[in-house]
């Protein structure tokens, strides 16, 4: 199980760098077999529970981990001797984390094989006497949602192309899931058990609260839009301008930039960032290439664009319970295109000029 898992998916996803090519192959691996689920949710859950110690003194953890893994390849334990010894351990190649601090610290963890450290931890998940918690994934394809209740009564809406993993009951102490792509949560308040949604780089705490989270690995930022409530949003990459959480009261919004690893607080317009959820598609001065990209995943649907378009025009709009067809007519009335449905792809060309 430890010489075959994908460590170089964990590493790009952990930090916050898969696309959903990535993604999907994380997927396919996780849903193999149970153990590989187990695998992967104790290296995320040692991830979460490590990071502030891991900044605080990385470079000592990695050479102690170089050496602790340098010495596991010189002198195998047990039944966790690989069964070729000349056979390379998985993503050992070191360009995925540029970077020092932790992210290089869980590289060495991570890419050489992390053997040694879940050696014991994974003799007591895998024993028979102690069953492991079992995790759901949850997800949605382009032109899907869902509606999702966990454990504790919580409620989540699942936007399109997005997943959600969470344990089948939540722990005495904390309630945690994980989140690809956008969703809308409405928590149940537990003083005693915070909930935390992990996103990228990005943890999100609150008790009972309202808000949308929008993580989409291949988008520049990350973005916590609270409603009801209070939220606390942790930056915890290394190297991260955010020492403290950044608390969220009602119409307040943190934007986290993947670029400069930075994020700030700012309010928000609720249609433009939690109207989906409501079954609302709302754009407000977009230029045609997001329209486009938002119905894409809105409905299910590949454009493929043979026209030129004014890309800075902008244009404010908002359907409810609109066809695809409907909204088609309108936005080729704006910007002077015409278009052909075949199945789910649709070919934008320009108006033809009839006139002599």
């Amino acid at each position: 199980m430890f010489n075959d898992a994908p460590y170089h998916l964990f590493a790009r996803y952990l930090t916050g760098e898969a696309d959903q090519r990535d993604i999907a192959a994380l997927q396919s691996w996780l849903e193999a077999s149970e153990q590989n689920k187990i695998l992967f949710h104790s290296i995320t859950e040692f991830w979460d529970t490590e990071a502030g110690y891991f900044s605080k003194e990385s470079e000592k953890i990695a050479q102690n981990l170089a050496q602790r893994i340098k010495d596991f390849d010189e002198e195998p334990h047990g039944r966790l001797k690989p069964d070729n010894p000349d056979r390379k351990v998985p993503g050992r190649k070191r360009s995925i984390f540029p970077f020092s601090g932790i992210a290089a610290a869980l590289a060495v963890f991570i890419l050489a094989g992390a053997s040694w450290f879940f050696s014991g931890y994974f003799d007591t998940l895998l024993d028979k006497e102690t069953p492991a918690v079992a995790h759901i994934e949850k997800f949605t394809n382009p032109g899907e949602k869902l509606n999702i209740k966990l454990p504790d009564g919580s409620l989540v809406k699942l936007n399109a192309n997005s997943q959600l993993v969470f344990p089948e009951e939540f722990p005495a102490k904390d309630r945690k899931v994980t989140l690809v792509g956008e969703a809308f949560f409405e928590v149940t308040e537990d003083v005693a058990r915070p909930f935390t949604i992990m996103s990228g780089n990005i943890s999100t705490t609150v008790l009972g609260t309202t808000f949308n989270i929008r993580a989409f690995p291949e988008e520049n930022d990350i973005t916590v839009a609270v409603v009801s409530g209070k939220v606390a949003v942790e930056n915890i990459k290394q190297g991260g301008g955010d020492p403290k959480p950044l608390l969220l009261a009602p119409n307040e919004m943190a934007v986290y930039t993947k670029m400069n690893n930075q994020t700030v607080k700012r309010g928000f317009d609720y249609n433009e960032m939690v109207a989906w959820k409501d079954g609302i598609i709302y754009f407000k001065d977009a230029g045609i290439s997001e329209i486009l990209e938002t119905l894409e995943l809105w409905y299910g649907v590949t454009f493929v664009v043979n026209a030129e378009m004014d890309q800075n025009k902008g244009f404010t709009v908002n359907y409810k319970d609109k066809s695809l067809d409907a909204i088609l007519q309108g936005l080729g009335f704006a910007f002077a295109f015409e278009y052909e449905i075949n199945g789910k792809i649709i070919t934008i060309n320009g108006l033809h000029d009839d006139l002599p």
